[in-house]
């Protein structure tokens, strides 16, 4: 992925100032060419005068031709990021990514909080070390290679997920919630999903849906909590996100 000075013009001859409009050709895909900061050293970001028609770089509007397909969006031009405005060719209704059951199971130490109610934040701990193995993906959510899922355009974002625990301890309760990273902020969904497990190895069923305004560069993943200190083991689950954009 790399922006190419030499295809990108002036859409055609602009006169009296009234347009700001350009045309792009690359071999990249839309998602590389949506990433933030792809544009940010395109040799118009640095001019203001008759290359520009005096209007700046920023609010530019790309028409981009991209490998997989044709998009027209805005530029930022603090950050030389392209925003789509008009959908591609590429379809771009609903976009699924689905994450199935670890592979060896996955564990995580939690340290009890000694309340059963586990409301987050209290005692949640992120669940990641790539324990869910992208089964399908679309543009708009992808893999991060760490067990999350990274969104790449804002969009209304549903979740859906279920999982088999089990603790290594008796008489514990677990809980999970969605977790969301935004711009190194942490956000925990507002009420946990709850197991009672009475005896060490006893399997519990969480399962809950969810909805998320979603902003590109969210990371989507799950934390788990638990009454008692000890280990929670992933025996498997399902999770299905899916963007409309």
């Amino acid at each position: 992925m790399s922006f190419n000075q030499e295809k990108i013009d002036r859409a055609s001859i602009q006169s009296r100032g009234i347009f700001n409009t350009y045309v792009y050709r690359t071999e990249d895909t839309i998602a590389e060419v949506e990433a933030a900061g792809y544009f940010a050293d395109c040799r118009f970001a640095k001019l203001d005068g008759p290359a520009t028609n005096s209007n700046g770089w920023d609010g530019g509007i790309v028409e981009a031709y991209c490998d997989d397909g044709y998009v027209v969006g805005q530029i930022d031009a603090s950050t030389g990021t392209f925003t789509a405005l008009m959908p591609s060719s590429v379809p771009r209704g609903v976009l699924q990514l689905s994450i199935t059951y670890p592979t060896p199971a996955a564990s995580v130490e939690v340290t009890g909080t000694g309340d059963t109610a586990l409301q987050p934040p209290d005692g949640y701990v992120s669940v990641l070390e790539e324990y869910v193995p992208v089964f399908v993906a679309g543009e708009t959510i992808v893999d991060s290679g760490d067990g999350r899922a990274l969104v790449t355009r804002d969009s209304l974002l549903s979740i859906s997920a279920y999982l088999d625990v089990f603790h290594s301890n008796n008489n514990a309760t677990v809980a999970a919630v969605f977790r969301i990273e935004r711009g190194g902020d942490v956000i925990l969904s507002a009420r946990g999903v709850h197991a009672r497990l009475p005896n060490n190895g006893n399997l519990g069923n969480i399962s809950g849906v969810g909805v998320v305004s979603a902003m590109a560069g969210d990371l989507i993943g799950i934390a788990l909590a638990s009454s008692v200190t000890g280990t929670v083991t992933i025996q498997t689950s399902s999770i299905v996100l899916q963007a409309l954009t």
